[in-house]
């Protein structure tokens, strides 16, 4: 297939939009970017000796620090103030209540009570009364800080404080000779015990943030000149902490914004160099893609929203990227292009997202195996459980490669992230979705898959159950060529569901005026006899517009109203014109007519339909089919079809037009076969015993 300018000028500019697009969406980094990938415990795999370029402190991991937060959390210590207003007041209730003569009289008559109670108030009031909580318990280990009215917070446990029921049994157990314990509990003396000692949770979590921002995070310096790790050295985790904190200490390192312009450039390049290599491979292998519009948006639309999405999620959570189903592209163009261009597409889509994830080799070798295992196992999309049992199969694949990919980098089977799993569930089901993208891709980019022509060849859809009402002789005749088109397809290399639905539509047209086609007419009745020759040849043309209009307002997809369009191509109603000629001999004839409105067909199946449409159709004026006299019928009439040049826009060879010819004569051979015979049963004499 030879290519025009523009279809090249538009495939570079789509690919150049593609390119700025990802570029655009690719994260700006405003800080340098570390160029090395390890891991904890394995070898170093560069052949570089990494010798630190400057001086810099080795940290602490992030979880070390989080551990060691963790742990100040779980030692919190609170802070108390102290509210010396308490004792006073409890002291003035207690003296007051006294003068007032309301405590009991025993208490009152005897002057010790009074001094001991206030003796005891005031001693219970210097240790602290500690409000009792719900949520803490303070036991007599516990640390806490008083803070007094000096504002100086002191140390103290859980011992050197009271509770209120401490306190009551202090002053009851404590009691000097002579004085009775039942006297101070009838007097309620509890009421008087209020807590002085409040916690601060203000300070309390000030100290707490305060401790932990104390956290020493620098355990060791790196000099300048001094060696980090050497190929093949083993990635000890002091030598990880030492490049981690290289790392971190690189990336903090700012950026000049000529070099940021510099990085997306480069970007830009980059991305764009590996959808140009896409590009010609659609140069070198798929012509027709590369000059259908439709087929190469569709194509690259998906390469950039997959590898943007990778772009916009991965900086914001890492683990998005095995969450991502990117053997949906593979699946999507397998349905609607064809498997090597599915795979190609999806590996460079695979490597422009590679750009960005943290672990590329392990992304690239569990999206190949994957994405290949899609290809490979989706053959024909008829059905959904064919989608169903791809995408478990890459669930499967891709689950035992990143076990086999983890036990070969060294990991143990007690190491292995088996979250990711997880992950990977849920790209299952995002992956089962693709069953419903077929229908939005079919919709948008006007292709159809395998899953709308099975469902169109239902006999029972309204247009064919409506054909077979009507016009019941050219719902046969469009079975037969269904079934002679479907079986030279077949053999010659094609899409024969395409060309079964597409068959069993081409002739819908004749619903209109059924009873003006020969197979639909009975009795010997032919209205043709009393129209004109120009009248009739009319009527037969315009069940191909007739056809176009019903299947557009069905809403059929393109493909098969192409069948309609096509199926006569150019051609000429013979009969009427011939007849028509031999009528008027001295008149000027305006040919067209009498010719189809056309185009003719242009793909491998629209030239297959066409010579199976008008073999079939001739067929049946036969008498007395003999072998001889079929093969002599299939010849010359595909051999006349070939001549007129209708064919010449299909991609049909000569050897393909002989191996249809050969399938023609052995599927009308088998259909129009001869009937056993059966004998009648004749009447014999009674036999002796009968008689």
């Amino acid at each position: 297939m030879r290519l025009n300018k523009k279809t090249y000028v538009r495939a570079t500019l789509i690919l150049i939009v593609s390119s700025l697009l990802l570029a655009l969406l690719y994260p700006k980094r405003e800080q340098a970017r570390f160029k090395y990938r390890y891991t904890l415990n394995q070898p170093w795999r560069y052949e570089d000796v990494v010798i630190a370029p400057f001086d810099f402190d080795i940290r602490k991991s992030a979880d070390k620090i989080q551990a060691e937060k963790s742990e100040i959390e779980s030692t919190m210590i609170e802070y108390y103030t102290v509210q010396p207003q308490v004792y006073i007041q409890q002291k003035n209730r207690l003296t007051e209540a006294y003068n007032n003569d309301s405590l009991p009289g025993e208490l009152i008559n005897h002057s010790g009570y009074m001094r001991y109670l206030l003796d005891e108030l005031e001693m219970i009031y210097t240790v602290g009364l500690i409000e009792e909580r719900t949520d803490v318990q303070v036991s007599d280990t516990t640390q806490i800080y008083v803070i007094g009215t000096d504002n100086i917070a002191k140390s103290r446990t859980g011992a050197d404080v009271l509770t209120q029921q401490q306190a009551y049994n202090r002053l009851l157990e404590d009691l000097p000779e002579g004085l009775d314990s039942l006297v101070l509990h009838q007097a309620s003396i509890s009421s008087y015990l209020a807590p002085n000692l409040y916690l601060d949770e203000n300070k309390t979590d000030q100290m707490l943030e305060a401790r932990k921002s104390a956290i020493e995070e620098v355990i060791g310096k790196v000099s300048k000149g001094e060696k980090i790790v050497g190929q093949g050295e083993e990635v000890t985790p002091e030598v990880f902490q030492k490049l981690e904190s290289y790392r971190q200490a690189y990336e903090q390192m700012s950026v000049s914004k000529e070099e940021v312009v510099l990085q997306q450039i480069g970007i830009f390049l980059l991305i764009t160099l590996l959808l140009t290599a896409l590009l010609l491979y659609f140069v070198a292998f798929r012509k027709n893609v590369l000059a259908d519009t439709q087929s190469l948006l569709f194509i690259f639309a998906f390469v950039v929203f997959f590898t943007g999405l990778t772009y916009l999620l991965v900086p914001l959570a890492p683990a998005v990227v095995y969450i991502i189903p990117y053997c949906m592209i593979a699946i999507l163009v397998r349905i609607f292009i064809d498997s090597r261009t599915a795979f190609v597409t999806f590996l460079m889509t695979v490597l422009t997202s590679a750009l960005i994830v943290p672990d590329q080799l392990e992304f690239i070798i569990l999206n190949i195996v994957a994405g290949r295992i899609a290809t490979v196992t989706l053959r024909n999309l008829s059905q959904r459980s064919d989608l169903i049992r791809t995408t478990f199969y890459v669930f499967i694949t891709i689950v035992v490669t990143y076990i086999i990919y983890s036990v070969a980098m060294g990991t143990s089977l007690q190491d292995i992230r088996y979250i990711v799993l997880l992950y990977f569930a849920v790209n299952l089901v995002f992956l089962m979705f693709s069953y419903s993208m077929v229908y939005l891709v079919e919709r948008g980019f006007g292709f159809v898959s395998n899953i709308s022509l099975v469902e169109l060849a239902d006999i029972n859809k309204p247009l064919l159950r409506r054909l077979s009402e009507v016009a019941p002789g050219t719902f046969q005749h469009s079975l037969n060529v269904s079934i002679l088109s479907s079986a030279a397809i077949a053999k010659i290399g094609g899409d024969v569901q395409l060309i079964r639905s597409g068959a069993l539509y081409h002739d819908i047209g004749k619903m209109r005026n059924p009873i003006y086609f020969t197979e639909n007419q009975a009795s010997g009745i032919n209205p043709h006899d009393n129209l004109s020759y120009d009248e009739s040849a009319r009527l037969i043309i315009k069940h191909v517009t007739d056809g176009v209009e019903m299947a557009e307002k069905a809403k059929l997809p393109t493909q098969i109203i192409d069948f309609i369009r096509t199926h006569h191509g150019l051609g000429m109603t013979k009969y009427f014109y011939i007849q028509y000629k031999n009528s008027n001999p001295d008149k000027v004839i305006d040919e067209t007519v009498f010719h189809y409105p056309g185009p003719n067909p242009s793909t491998k199946e629209q030239g297959v339909l066409m010579l199976a449409d008008i073999v079939e159709a001739s067929s049946r004026s036969l008498d007395d089919l003999t072998e001889e006299k079929l093969v002599n019928h299939v010849t010359k009439t595909v051999d006349g079809v070939v001549a007129s040049g209708m064919l010449k826009n299909t991609p049909l060879t000569f050897r393909n037009i002989e191996i249809i010819k050969q399938v023609f004569i052995d599927k009308l051979r088998t259909m129009n076969h001869s009937r056993i015979k059966y004998p009648e049963l004749k009447t014999t004499a009674a036999t002796t015993e009968e008689s």
